[in-house]
């Protein structure tokens, strides 16, 4: 389950910003009332009457997973013109930032969905693109479902000829298992037609509720809703070309657990990227929200709770710098990136018997200091040192 308030936090900090736009035919107040509705109901992206199929097929798979994340996207672009990507910057050209938003698309999905094909044509796609110069291949597919979905293992399997239950199959064992997986159809499949066309010209998102028999039942995310498709057999791999599946793999450098007040557990992990993630169960003992990324980046890091059951998390960062963030209220979002005094190679913390977190570090020098609360759950005190170097260390209570 998706972090929806938080990202509604985000909408707000950027409906309060005074950054201008980039964009001077964006209407900055209707593109917070679509970022709003699109963060509360992913499926209503819509292509309209643009070829734009498959970035709203990966915009929505980017909003029912990682909403914050969206918003944070959205709000580069329109502030920025260009979004950082999960290995590079993807920039909206000057023709496209300074036109209108086009074949009737909403601004919010005009700007990304644009923004994405526009970034991997050769020459600029804008409102005023025929629609060869939107069409995506699986090439494109897989490069969002890298960069936008920051997924770790991607695939095509292609179907032109045979494979399609097969791959049909590998799609939902993907999505059940956390991952993405968009199809490459003739958009006939959608009304459980053959079709006599003998090419693809539509990228949909798997969802869910698959059945194979004589028919091929299941649904999909396809122009602003979730549709039940029901179609024969024959009917099914003459239309169906291919899959690219995503698979997110927890892998990191360092990896932290804490249990919520409420009992329900959350991770935190440092990507192979350096990033700060966290993901939470929805409720104690059940499924997991899927990969969300923080604010900040981090070499190190310890989660621990609070008195008051809000927990706060201690990182080292990129630069050495000490760095904490916290829930707002007990299993509630997250106030935001915060330095404290010092820097460190490693950190650990430990609770006071009255409950005041403790934290304690190697320095660069090697040297050993500790900072804590003054009170529980109150401010800290400030470095101070503790005779001895170290590399390492371990904190207990007696």
């Amino acid at each position: 389950m998706a972090n929806i308030p938080s990202a509604l936090r985000l909408i707000d900090e950027f409906a309060g910003s005074p950054t201008p736009g980039k964009w001077p035919h964006i209407d900055k107040t209707a593109l917070i009332a679509d970022m709003r509705d699109r963060v509360q109901n992913p499926e209503h992206v819509n292509q309209q009457k643009s070829p734009l199929c498959g970035p709203c097929a990966a915009i929505f798979e980017l909003l029912r997973r990682e909403p914050g994340r969206y918003v944070s996207l959205v709000r580069q672009l329109f502030e920025k013109g260009a979004f950082r990507g999960r290995t590079r910057l993807i920039q909206a050209s000057g023709d496209l930032m300074t036109g209108p938003a086009g074949f009737n698309m909403s601004s919010a999905d005009w700007i990304l969905a644009a923004t994405m094909r526009d970034a991997e044509n050769l020459t600029d796609f804008t409102a005023e693109s025929i629609q060869l110069e939107g069409i995506s291949v699986p090439r494109d597919m897989a490069e969002w479902t890298s960069e936008l979905l920051e997924c770790d293992r991607i695939i095509f399997e292609p179907t032109v000829v045979w494979g399609q239950v097969s791959a049909i199959r590998d799609a939902q064992s993907v999505v059940n298992g956390g991952g993405v997986a968009m199809l490459l159809i003739i958009a006939d499949l959608l009304d459980g037609e053959a079709s006599i066309q003998p090419y693809p010209d539509h990228w949909i998102a798997f969802d869910s509720s698959l059945q194979v028999n004589e028919r091929i039942q299941f649904d999909c995310y396809t122009w602003g809703t979730i549709r039940h498709v029901d179609i024969s057999l024959n009917d099914f791999e003459d239309d169906m070309y291919g899959v690219v599946i995503g698979r997110r793999d927890l892998l990191g450098k360092r990896v932290a657990v804490e249990s919520n007040k409420d009992g329900r557990m959350e991770v935190f992990h440092v990507g192979m990227d350096d990033s700060l993630n966290h993901e939470w169960q929805i409720s104690p003992n059940a499924n997991w929200s899927g990969k969300e990324r923080m604010q900040g980046k981090c070499k190190d890091l310890v989660a621990c709770r609070n008195a008051d059951g809000r927990m706060e998390l201690f990182y080292v960062g990129p630069d050495d710098g000490i760095c904490h963030n916290w829930q707002t209220s007990p299993g509630a979002g997250w106030k935001g990136e915060e330095r404290l005094p010092g820097k460190a190679k490693c950190l650990v913390v430990g609770e006071n018997k009255d409950g005041r977190l403790e934290m304690f570090y190697v320095g660069t020098d090697d040297g050993i200091y500790h900072d804590w609360q003054t009170a529980p759950g109150a401010g800290w005190r400030g470095e101070e040192r503790l005779p001895g170097k170290a590399k390492r260390l371990v904190v207990g209570q007696n």
